[in-house]
């Protein structure tokens, strides 16, 4: 378990070079004042402000020192090494020097509650932010602790309790209210360079391929569901236009696209959602997994479109003919959903790297126009 205790930053820094700390707090009052950062409120960690302060992180299996626990504090009876110190967060306050709890002090509470629900000791935590939505912290080097809205989470673990693939991350825990859920890490890379084409067109349809049928009521996201398919992907191009330069003005072919998919009957299953290279891992060149799923329930045609079409270096092996070989789908079919696809990939490209922009209006010349 890791404890909070709010250190004079000045005494801290000092007592890092001896490699103990709290000399002087036992000299003061006989124990080191903690917190269990479940307890942290403002009232029991607002200190007075003439001086600068810092919040260490103190994991309790590195201290030798009798430890106590009364009411909501936790107190040290002797110094503690400096390596039990496992992490810092900065001392916020208000206007009025109250103490502000931060998001990495409630975090800290939430790595307390995966120890001990996984039956877990502490090693390490950092955090991860290239690329999600989402606040992740990395456990031990083994478990991501992804935090995000419990919607899309509870969803998120169905997916999981689907899919048990070695190439899908599995989720280990949930918390009973989906604050949180903890997936096994998959070491390696993000795909932002693809080394090895067919190695990742074969996962991925490998992946696709295993999707199961779907009998929910739902379409599009499971966490924030349309009424049918054809009204998700609509929306779906609305929200991308709203975007989008005026001189990408192709909505009339895209909706036009919609409508033919219409006429195509599929059967629905639970897709990944946002199944790209930016959420592929690969080791020494090679698909290892995918991660970070937004399910959906849909047509698996979306998943594996939207995935040949996530990475611009694909672009000059795709044609339409090697789509419907690949997908087993008319032609017509998948032209259209194409046309959906690379709309909504204008978007994107636009928004983060607008150097493909060029590439991906060739290409929609090339097999839509």
């Amino acid at each position: 378990m890791i404890i909070l205790h709010c250190a004079d930053k000045n005494k801290w820094e000092e007592d890092k070079k001896l490699g103990i700390y709290g000399v002087s707090e036992i000299s003061k009052k006989g124990f080191i004042s903690c917190v269990n950062p479940v307890n942290v409120t403002s009232a029991n960690f607002t200190v007075p402000s003439i001086k600068e302060y810092v919040i260490l992180c103190i994991n309790v299996d590195r201290v030798d020192s009798e430890i106590s626990t009364e009411d909501d504090e936790v107190k040290i009876y002797g110094t503690i090494p400096v390596d039990a110190v496992v992490g810092t967060i900065a001392y916020t306050f208000d206007k009025d020097d109250k103490f502000l709890i931060s998001d990495e002090v409630k975090d800290i509470a939430i790595i307390n509650d995966v120890l001990a629900n996984m039956n877990l000791t502490y090693v390490s935590h950092k955090y991860f932010s290239d690329g999600t939505d989402s606040r992740i912290i990395l456990l031990n080097d083994a478990y991501v602790i992804k935090q995000n809205n419990p919607d899309l989470l509870r969803s998120e673990a169905l997916f999981s309790e689907w899919y048990k693939s070695p190439k899908l991350q599995n989720v280990l825990y949930s918390d009973k209210d989906f604050r949180y859920i903890v997936y096994n890490f998959i070491p390696g890379d993000v795909m932002h360079t693809v080394d090895d084409f067919n190695d990742v067109v074969n996962n991925i349809k490998e992946i696709v391929d295993n999707y199961k049928v779907y009998n929910g009521e739902e379409f599009g996201y499971i966490y924030e569901p349309s009424s049918s398919w054809n009204v998700f992907l609509k929306t779906l191009v609305h929200e991308r236009s709203l975007t989008l330069p005026e001189s990408f003005n192709y909505l009339p072919k895209v909706y036009d696209a919609i409508a033919e998919l219409e006429k195509y009957k599929f059967d629905k299953k639970l897709i990944h959602g946002d199944f790209g290279t930016h959420n592929f891992i690969k080791q020494d060149g090679k698909f290892v997994g995918a991660i970070d799923p937004i399910p959906m329930a849909g047509d698996p045609l979306y998943d594996l479109t939207y995935a040949l079409l996530s990475n611009v270096t694909f672009l000059p092996h795709l044609s339409l003919d090697f789509l419907c070989e690949l997908s087993g789908e008319p032609k017509d079919k998948v032209k259209a959903m194409l046309t959906v696809q690379l709309f909504c990939r204008f978007d994107i490209c636009i928004k983060h790297h607008k150097e493909d922009i060029d590439d991906y209006l060739d290409f929609w010349y090339k097999v839509i126009e």
